[in-house]
């Protein structure tokens, strides 16, 4: 009892099958990775022109603009005028913002951009989002003056209307990478009373399609709204569901937690750039903006005549995407695919145990034969991650983000299908390769019904491979009388969903993740894989044991072959130049107290530039409570700077409050001090401000984080638990590193490491608590 699904016997159809399938999945991935030309300036004042939008870029992206310096109050101007002269009322309002960041109670002044036009008879109001900060280390071409200049562009289409019915808000929220403190502030006072909808843009990379990856809570009528409006959708509700369960933010994140409605939307690819000086206009696709746009204005054109109340639902929509067509329904009925895919599982069986294809025992050793599988590819992805980083200490330190990274990917996936083969010739003549395909649909049945029931918008992924692959596989054992190729066809049909949907995954997670993708990448690569079993078993048929044989060693032993040569390119390609330099990191810690400066480093890897300054690869001697975001790797001896220390002046204490009014002469952006003690509230009062408070996460110990400080200083106010902190250490930070003796710029195969942390001054000094 070892039969087949298919028994037609040309070893040529089945592998036309094999190659029709994978063509298919391909397609369908490049299309979901493709974005519209971007449209020219020449284009109609109500169409969004990426032309149009990239004068707006390169207005504001030619400098880093962190939050509170004079470049993100220059873009601020700019914006401003530009919607003004669109007809919008502007205001500025600049409020002081809170964030839990990094462990830290974080505190900032921000000003937000709000341009409102009202509408005729509005049922709510549409809100238009992106940030104009960026990370201090590049411009943020992408991140986000892309999402920026895509809400301009929308906001000018949409007045080229006319008169809208509901009312139109444009917020340009700041402070979104210090932690999201301009969204904040504006969600905190500016709570929704009636239906408004948040259309947030967002980048993580510097090219691709513009993927709608998160909604607010029951999102079924927003999903339809898009759906209908969009021209050009992308995403699926399995990244909605993975984005709720991560620690990742963006502004969009505040608008959920306070109860505004809304889709969130970015664009992924070319990773390397993002928060890095190479985040500039040269390397931004428009085509990406134009994603952006397109279905930016799309949605909101949409949206600006309907009653918005009509978008409250009780449920959220499950999702998908297929060759440009989305396939939406409620989550509520994600169980009827996935019991339908088990019922046909049962009948699979039954009608395979009814031809004496299968027997009971051979189809249980089969279903327990996947996990195993998976087990092997999940164990062989994730080793071979760890023995890249092994190779290339310099890949861990930028997080598997490479420059070049198609060839490990492609190297992961030839390793998934050497071990898939080793499993399938293992088996296939014990076994049988009907009790093999069985084993694997028993895995897509019934972990699509558990992804149903527990995770619902995710439930698809594994739900409709294998309600379409057994319907496939049905249909074809009814047409086996007829050609061979025919039935084959038929089933390899079935097939296409499954195998569309999973390697698209896998190949979406080295986008997200670089080469994290690897650890869990091939076991899905694996699974698709598993559902060609059928016509593997069609093409393998050698006509004599020696070939059998052969084909059992040399297929395996081919794809393994694959992924050594592949990885040797990789690694001989994935080099630093000019046009692709090493991301390194390199700051300077002055301590105030002795007088003594060091240079400091994160990197793990070698490198000569970032060796020069920090040899030393012993545990430093670092100042109590400094910034938890270095975990310093190397250091080195390096020249005293004669700038002034942070100063603070205790204004007020007692046994269970301590005040402290905290500056810094120098004109540091950021004063951050670290307390030894149980912090239960700060409180923090920039000039002229409103004072804030925040709890802190008990962390140990507290770190009080202060950006945009001016030269009067913040007034900052410790609540213990009674008893006064033992110790504090004050810090202030600049960037850039041009004055400190001895330093000499990167030279062009080098580049800031991503983040705000690398290029840093930090001067420390400790608080006097004996002081009054």
């Amino acid at each position: 009892m070892r039969g087949e699904f298919l028994t037609g016997r040309h070893r040529l159809t089945g592998l036309a099958l094999i190659l029709l399938v994978a063509l298919a999945a391909i397609v369908n991935f490049e299309l979901a990775r493709s974005s519209p030309d971007p449209a020219p300036v020449s284009s109609p004042d109500t169409e969004f022109s990426a032309e149009r939008a990239m004068e707006t870029v390169e207005a504001i992206a030619s400098e880093p603009r962190p939050v509170g310096s004079e470049a993100a109050d220059r873009a601020r101007d700019h914006l401003t005028d530009r919607l003004a002269d669109l007809g919008f009322t502007v205001e500025t309002p600049t409020t002081v913002g809170t964030a839990e960041f990094g462990g830290k109670a974080r505190f900032a002044q921000v000003d937000n951009i709000v341009a409102t036009m009202p509408g005729t008879d509005p049922t709510g109001e549409i809100m238009l989002v992106s940030h104009y900060d960026s990370v201090p280390a590049g411009p943020g071409a992408a991140d986000a003056a892309a999402g920026v200049a895509a809400v301009v562009e929308t906001a000018r289409a949409l007045t080229a209307d006319g008169p809208l019915r509901n009312d139109l808000t444009v917020l340009i929220t700041d402070g979104e990478e210090a932690g999201l403190i301009g969204a904040e502030s504006y969600a905190r006072d500016n709570p929704p009373t009636r239906p408004t909808v948040v259309l947030n843009l967002e980048a993580r990379g510097a090219s691709g399609a513009s993927i709608m990856f998160e909604t607010s809570e029951d999102n079924a009528a927003l999903v339809d709204a898009f759906a209908s409006h969009a021209p050009a959708t992308r995403g699926d509700s399995s990244s909605v569901e993975i984005y709720r369960r991560m620690e990742n933010n963006t502004d969009f994140t505040r608008f959920n937690e306070a109860g505004y409605w809304g889709l969130n939307a970015a664009f992924l690819e070319d990773p390397h750039w993002y928060h890095t000086p190479g985040d500039d206009t040269g390397n931004l696709d428009p085509a990406s903006v134009q994603h952006h746009g397109e279905n930016t204005l799309g949605v909101a054109r949409g949206l600006s005549g309907l009653d918005l109340a009509t978008l409250e639902a009780d449920h959220d929509a499950s999702y998908f995407h297929m060759f440009n067509a989305i396939v939406s329904y409620s989550a509520e009925l994600v169980w009827i695919p996935a019991a339908a895919a088990a019922a046909l599982w049962l009948l699979a069986l039954a009608l395979a145990r009814r031809r004496r294809q299968v027997s009971l025992p051979r189809t249980t050793v089969a279903i327990a034969s996947v996990p195993v599988l998976l087990a092997a590819v999940f164990a062989a992805g994730w080793g071979y991650r760890l023995l890249l980083f092994a190779v290339r200490p310099d890949f861990a330190d930028v997080n598997g983000i490479l420059y070049r990274p198609g060839a490990f990917e492609a190297a992961s996936f030839a390793l998934a299908a050497a071990l898939t083969g080793v499993w399938f010739f293992a088996l296939r003549r014990w076994l049988g390769p009907a009790a093999l395909t069985l084993g694997v649909y028993f895995w897509l049945a019934a972990g699509g019904l558990a992804l149903s029931l527990t995770v619902p918008g995710a439930g698809f992924l594994l739900s409709v491979p294998a309600l379409c692959g057994l319907a496939g596989l049905l249909i074809a054992r009814s047409l086996a009388r007829g050609p061979a190729w025919v039935a084959g066809a038929v089933a390899a049909l079935g097939a296409v969903p499954g195998t569309a949907l999973l390697w698209s995954a896998a190949s979406d997670s080295f986008v997200a993740f670089g080469l994290g993708g690897t650890d869990f990448a091939p076991a899905v690569f694996a699974l698709g894989a598993g559902m060609l079993v059928p016509f593997a078993a069609m093409c393998l048929r050698p006509p004599s044991e020696r070939m059998r044989k052969r084909w059992t060693l040399g297929v395996p032993a081919a794809a393994a072959a694959l992924a050594v040569l592949l990885t040797a390119t990789g690694l001989a390609v994935e080099r630093p130049d000019s046009e692709h330099p090493k991301r390194t990191h390199l700051a300077y810690l002055l301590d105030s107290e002795t007088g003594t400066g060091s240079w400091i480093s994160v990197d793990e890897g070698p490198d000569s530039w970032v060796e020069g300054y920090a040899p030393d690869t012993s545990p430093p001697e670092l100042p109590y409570g400094f910034d938890d975001s270095y975990a310093v790797q190397r250091h080195g001896d390096a020249p005293a700077v004669d700038v002034a220390a942070p100063a603070y002046d205790i204004v007020e204490r007692s046994g269970s409050e301590l005040t402290l009014e905290v500056s810094s002469p120098r004109g540091a952006p950021r004063v951050w001090m670290a307390v030894d003690g149980d912090v239960e509230t700060v409180t923090a009062r920039y000039p002229g401000r409103e004072p804030v408070s925040l709890r802190p996460q008990g962390q140990d110990p507290a770190v009080v984080d202060l950006l945009g400080v001016p030269a009067e200083g913040v007034t900052v106010t410790l609540e213990t638990g009674g008893a006064e902190p033992s110790r504090i250490s004050l810090f202030d930070e600049t960037h850039g590193l041009d004055g400190v003796p001895g330093y000499e710029p990167r030279p062009d195969d080098r580049t800031l490491r991503a983040g705000s942390v690398t290029d840093t001054v930090t001067v420390w000094t400790a608080v006097d608590l004996g002081a009054q």
